[in-house]
């Protein structure tokens, strides 16, 4: 099979970034896949070794989409144009019929359709062509799938894994004697990762055992707030740190916490599962709840108490990795993009 994969942007080592790596890195397995980008590219190191490693084509500018649909006219044999973004699949749908070509059109949804980020007058459209111009739709999520599928009911739709975890890493069981951290909350400091009601719920815990200990790992527009209130509460603020320095902090913590007000899918919390942790968070659209179905972790309502009542019952009862691992296996690179490739092929 061979695949042209489109991205609008690529970002600072987030979940789409992270999920390309997995995917890219296993795919010749399966099949050809030439990715391009065509809007902004991080400078963090994470993504420009991304670029590299994988050969991603750049497009900058404004008409950098229109150059990749250059490319694809003089590109003999594609199987299918994989989209990540929905104004993608618009020009490439109209691409496509005008062109009469014979490629499937797939789009790979990481978000909630209703929280795609599109501007206003272009949103309900960018959502129709979903529905019209794609033959096949990936997601993460079956909530994601059950909405599309409410909308558009003959589209043809797929939920698949996000290849994030290494092939030859097991997942670890704790040595509880080397964890002296009990929460860790690892994102974005912005309003949608929530890190001040991860703090409300923790200020609620400490009132209960003043004993309690706390990491913030993360850097965004709400770090001064952030900081401040950890410096009020004695909770450690480590600012960006490099994933070395995650994987430690990992190592020495007993849970972790989410607070978002939503997620495309929250990579984190395998990434967490994997690295043997306890994982705590609250029920948000649209990853969360599938996540931790079948007690593999916390699932709490969206405000402090019922936040700070999880994180404390969490270090009470740890959950059974055993079974944790074996539900993690499919997030592997290989099994996982082995996911992606078959719903392609349908």
């Amino acid at each position: 099979m061979k695949i042209v994969n489109i991205l609008k942007k690529l970002g600072p080592a987030g979940g789409v970034e992270t999920l390309m790596d997995g995917f890219l890195r296993s795919a010749d397995q399966f099949g050809q896949v030439n990715s391009h980008v065509y809007g902004p590219i991080s400078d963090h190191p994470f993504t420009s070794d991304l670029c590299e490693r994988y050969k991603i084509e750049k497009h900058p500018g404004l008409w950098g989409l229109w150059s990749i649909l250059g490319s694809l006219r003089n590109t003999p044999d594609v199987d299918v144009v994989l989209a990540h973004q929905p104004l993608t699949v618009l020009v490439v749908g109209i691409y496509k019929f005008i062109a009469r070509k014979k490629w499937r059109l797939a789009y790979f949804i990481h978000i909630d359709v209703d929280r795609i980020n599109v501007p206003g007058l272009l949103k309900p459209l960018a959502i129709r062509s979903i529905g019209v111009l794609s033959d096949v739709v990936l997601s993460e999520t079956q909530d994601n799938i059950r909405s599309l599928k409410s909308r558009f009911p003959k589209i043809s739709c797929h939920v698949v894994r996000p290849p994030i975890l290494s092939d030859d890493h097991l997942s670890v069981v704790k040595n509880e004697g080397a964890s002296d951290t009990d929460f860790v909350f690892l994102g974005r400091l912005c309003k949608q990762k929530d890190p001040m009601l991860f703090l409300d719920a923790f200020e609620k815990c400490k009132a209960y055992n003043s004993s309690l200990s706390a990491v913030i790992i993360g850097d965004g527009d709400l770090a001064f707030a952030v900081k401040s209130r950890c410096d009020k509460l004695g909770v450690t603020f480590t600012g960006r740190v490099d994933v070395n320095e995650i994987q430690e902090w990992f190592t020495r913590s007993k849970v972790f916490v989410m607070s978002s007000e939503y997620e495309g899918f929250g990579l984190v919390l395998i990434e967490a599962l994997d690295a043997g942790l306890t994982v705590v968070s609250v029920d948000c659209p649209v990853g969360p709840r599938e996540i931790l179905a079948q007690n593999r972790g916390y699932l709490v309502a969206r405000n402090p108490s019922a936040l700070s009542t999880g994180m404390l019952q969490s270090l009470k009862a740890p959950l059974n990795n055993d079974h944790i691992a074996i539900y993690l296996n499919e997030f592997r690179f290989t099994p996982a993009t082995r996911s992606i490739f078959k719903a392609l092929s349908r």
